[in-house]
């Protein structure tokens, strides 16, 4: 299997993008109720519901960051992209650290087969 890079969205324009289609939805729902219009009612409806499903698909990569995405168990792609980005809100995203790690172990002291003492200690990334 081979890393496959995706592109993160702008989190900021799926952000406002939601907020105007759920207000919009809202308005128009509204002005559906109020002259018993039926397609303007359904129309809010599906604005308000489609501005409701876009925010789950928000996230922000802090640096040394990576975000793995699946849609429905299956491999998308992975997020390297550092900042507040948007995928499809139908996909789940799991965060992996980039960060090197490393380990130090303490001073050991042992004997080597002649009975000289011998430090040994360990760095470990």
């Amino acid at each position: 299997m081979t890393e496959r890079l995706i592109t993160r969205r702008s989190g900021w324009l799926f952000l406002f993008l939601s907020s105007v289609l759920f207000l919009g939805g809202i308005a128009l729902f509204s002005t559906g109720l109020a002259s018993e219009s039926l397609w303007l009612w359904i129309g809010g409806l599906i604005l308000a519901l489609t501005g409701i499903l876009l925010p789950p698909g928000l996230f922000i990569n802090q640096p040394n960051q990576s975000r793995v995405v699946t849609l429905f168990g299956r491999y998308v792609g992975t997020v390297r992209e550092n900042g507040f980005g948007w995928v499809n809100s139908f996909t789940q995203r799991r965060l992996i650290s980039l960060r090197i790690r490393t380990f130090d172990s303490d001073v050991l002291k042992v004997n080597d087969a002649v009975g000289n003492p011998v430090e040994i200690a360990a760095v470990i990334n």
